[in-house]
């Protein structure tokens, strides 16, 4: 089954590029068996001899890369990532080419290791490839892996808008969406222009105002066994507080004038919002003067 499937994708992969370049056939052909064969050593080691006698040929230091992480020498895989810098290859094309093998041979830890290997042995270029890894860790939805990639890199960038993007976009997805929306607190705070942060806040105390809304609706109803009120009065006033405080920070998010997103949805939201707030406004001045907490 692994025969029948790689070979064609080897060879589609492998000749529309290298076919016009000027490459040994010969090693070329025992290369192509052995890595069909998944004999990887014997494949590293005359992908090495390609990469050294052709440098300038990127797809060779695909397979160069991935025989050498197959059989096991991690040595191997940097000496073909720094024969590839010394050839002009830039990094951005290596990670590309080699994504795309090992997409098409099922076997994305290969790419992992080599982007993980050039951050440790060259740490000069971190920041790129905590690029291409945090992208990688998102994309297959590893969150813990993507999260600690996006805090190691605001470290340095702190101000980062697209990190504080990537970072709201893992915790949201994690069901963190109190820290979400603190980064996208920080992204508008940064950039007042940034419409999927307001939209993000918006949507965010909007919901949670309207679960509040609903749990202060619902102190004042009876228990049916025992007509005892299930919550007191000053529960449902401080539940309905609250809400209003959501309403009202949805509504600065949604409703204001630097919002032009005026979508169906958007323009729907926003009047069930001043809906709640006017049906609120009659609360007890108590319950009015509470500060909202801060998520």
């Amino acid at each position: 089954m692994f025969r029948s499937l790689f070979c064609p994708v080897f060879f589609l992969f492998f000749s529309l590029s290298v076919a016009a370049q000027e490459v040994n056939s010969i090693l070329q052909r025992k290369a192509e068996t052995h890595f069909e064969n998944r004999e990887w050593r014997e494949a590293a080691a005359m992908f090495n001899v390609l990469i050294n006698e052709s440098p300038s040929v990127l797809e060779l230091y695909a397979y160069a890369v991935a025989s050498n992480d197959l059989g096991g020498d991690k040595r191997g895989v940097m000496a073909a990532v720094e024969l590839s810098e010394k050839s002009g290859i830039p990094l951005d094309s290596l990670f590309d080419k080699t994504r795309q093998l090992c997409t098409a041979i099922g076997n994305n830890g290969i790419y992992e290791r080599m982007l993980l290997c050039i951050k440790g042995e060259q740490p000069w270029f971190k920041r790129i490839v905590n690029k291409y890894l945090l992208r990688f860790y998102m994309e297959r939805k590893e969150n813990a892996k993507a999260l600690a990639i996006a805090d190691e890199a605001l470290l340095s960038f702190p101000d980062d808008i697209r990190l504080l993007n990537a970072k709201a976009s893992i915790l949201a997805d994690s069901g963190d969406l109190s820290g979400a929306a603190d980064c996208m607190a920080l992204v508008l705070r940064l950039d007042s222009t940034a419409m999927e942060a307001r939209l993000f806040l918006g949507n965010y105390y909007f919901i949670k105002g309207s679960e509040l809304y609903e749990k202060g609706i619902s102190a004042s109803t009876t228990s049916a066994a025992d007509s005892v009120p299930t919550a007191t009065v000053t529960d449902r006033v401080d539940y309905l507080g609250e809400a209003r405080s959501m309403f009202l920070l949805a509504e600065e998010y949604l409703g204001s004038d630097s919002m032009d997103i005026n979508t169906p949805y958007v323009l729907n939201t926003v009047g069930i919002i001043r809906e709640r707030i006017k049906e609120l406004s009659g609360l007890p001045s108590a319950a009015l003067q509470s500060s909202p907490p801060a998520k």
